[in-house]
């Protein structure tokens, strides 16, 4: 800790300078310390950064004297989450919807110190048995903060949250995945069931089109015929902008290829797939093939498994899923399929 602090010196009021050059805010506010960024080398912007950076901190001071019910406890949580420096939108959107869950969960209105940890452990049963288990162990998570948050405005001496415990994670995804032959009687089936035109034939086409392009929901309902090339899909994710906000360039496989010419018109333009979600549709037909439960995310998986067992490597696959680690989160959680395939393979030589 020492060390770090000798990285820092002051060069003005409530401001210190990195080794590295960069600028930072150091106050204390509320009885605090503070020690933010102020993402920038030059000290003239610092300073004029730093009166904006401490009229927000001391706004958010004087609105935390004012805690009194679970609701406004949540209302700071949430606030200090989604301003955390360097968060991305997309973060930003789920505290977001985060907090509006909790909204309608909790007793918002009720005050403080009246909330107790039977409500609290009523409420964590509830929603572990209506969530999956990462977006409830999230919302936990914030529940948790705003439990702490009235111990520490003085509205209670305990934290009504204590021994809730998160739920365990389930296995990857990965290792449950269908086979691809499941997933073509899948898509026969959902084919096989057409009535209302177009529609439903357009719904296989665009489950096709996820396990065969590793794309997501959102990626994929956006994409326009002017991103598609002769060998090239330009995803950009739309107005929204892809998870990572990077453009990123898929190869067309023979599989995308043959799913595309079949869906290209004279002088296509606008979306590829001008439809929400074949979700309803996909779930269905799973039921009736007697194939497990699967998420339009699990296609994803799919692509990337079946891109592994083929013989890509992970950074390419890594590339293609967008990824911008060069393929740590795909190491992590595809490595052990190349591993398998790796011995599988041995077994065939002589």
């Amino acid at each position: 800790m020492k060390r770090q602090e000798e990285d820092y010196r002051k060069v003005a009021t409530n401001i210190v300078r990195h080794r590295g050059g960069m600028y930072y805010l150091r106050a204390k506010v509320g009885g605090q310390k503070v020690r933010r960024s102020l993402d920038t080398k030059d000290l003239e912007v610092a300073k004029m950064k730093r009166d904006e950076v401490l009229r927000q901190l001391k706004g958010a001071e004087a609105t935390e004297a004012k805690i009194a019910t679970v609701g406004d406890a949540l209302e700071v949580v949430a606030r200090r989450m989604i301003e955390k420096p360097g968060l991305k939108d997309a973060t930003k959107l789920y505290y977001e919807t985060l907090k509006g869950i909790l909204a309608k969960e909790l007793p918002v209105r009720l005050a403080g110190s009246q909330w107790t940890r039977e409500a609290c452990r009523q409420w964590w049963i509830d929603c572990a048995n209506r969530r999956g288990s990462t977006q409830a162990n999230n919302l936990l998570q914030m529940v948790r903060k705003v439990a702490k948050l009235l111990k520490d405005a003085g509205l209670r001496a305990d934290i009504p949250t204590t021994g809730l415990l998160p739920l365990k994670v389930r296995a990857s995804a990965v290792d449950h995945l269908p086979s691809r032959e499941a997933i073509e009687r899948v898509l026969a089936n959902m084919r096989g069931h057409i009535k209302n035109g177009r529609g439903r034939d357009m719904g296989a086409d665009m489950v096709e089109f996820l396990a065969w392009s590793g794309l997501r929901m959102g990626e994929i309902t956006s994409l326009e015929w002017r991103h598609v090339s002769d060998k090239w899909i330009t995803v950009t994710g739309g107005e929204a902008g892809t998870k990572n906000q990077e453009v990123r360039r898929v190869p067309i496989n023979k599989r995308l290829a043959a799913i595309l010419d079949r869906m290209r018109y004279p002088g296509a333009s606008g979306p590829v797939f001008p439809m929400k979600s074949p979700t309803k549709a996909f779930r269905a037909a799973c039921d009736r093939c007697g194939v497990p439960k699967m998420r339009m995310h699990d296609l994803r998986h799919l692509f990337a498994t079946t891109a592994i067992e083929s013989g890509v490597d992970i950074p390419t696959v890594s590339r293609w899923l967008g990824h911008k680690d060069g393929g740590v989160l795909a190491m992590r959680t595809y490595g052990h399929l190349r591993d398998d395939h790796s011995l599988e393979s041995a077994k065939k030589l002589a």
